[in-house]
C-alpha cells in the first residue's frame, strides 16, 4: 500500500513471523508430543516433583521476557516506519478508544471564557 520495501527476513519485520506462529499456537491449538516420551527418574520424591515442575510447553519456552521486549520494540519500529512511509501524523492514527480530550471551556475572540 505504501510502496515500502519490506525485508521479512530482517528485524524488525522478521519478528512478525514469530509473533504469528505464537498467535497460531493459541488460536489453533494442537496436541503436542513431549520431547522425551519415556525417561527414568532417580532421586527423592522432591527431586522428581521438581523435574515435573520444570516441564514447559513450547509456547512457554518462546514467551521469554527477552522475546516479549524485542517483539514490542519491533512492532513499535514497524508502526513508526509505516506511519512515516504513508506520511501520517501519529496523532491522526489514534483511535477514540485509546486517547481522548474533554472540552472544559473555550475562549472567544474577545477573551471571554465560556464553560462547556
Amino acid at each position: 500500500m505504501t510502496g515500502v520495501d519490506i525485508d521479512w527476513n530482517k528485524r524488525p519485520y522478521a519478528t512478525i513471523g514469530k509473533l504469528n506462529e505464537l498467535r497460531n499456537m493459541f488460536a489453533h491449538p494442537k496436541p503436542h508430543k513431549p520431547k522425551v516420551r519415556e525417561w527414568e527418574a532417580f532421586g527423592t520424591d522432591a527431586e522428581f516433583r521438581k523435574q515435573l515442575r520444570d516441564y514447559r510447553p513450547e509456547y512457554e519456552e518462546r514467551l521469554t521476557w527477552e522475546f516479549c521486549t524485542r517483539a514490542y520494540d519491533d512492532v513499535e519500529a514497524i508502526w513508526q516506519h509505516l506511519l512515516e512511509a504513508a506520511k501520517i501524523n501519529p496523532i491522526d492514527a489514534l483511535s477514540g478508544g485509546s486517547q481522548g480530550f474533554e472540552l472544559l471551556a473555550w475562549v472567544d475572540e474577545n477573551g471571554g471564557e465560556t464553560k462547556a
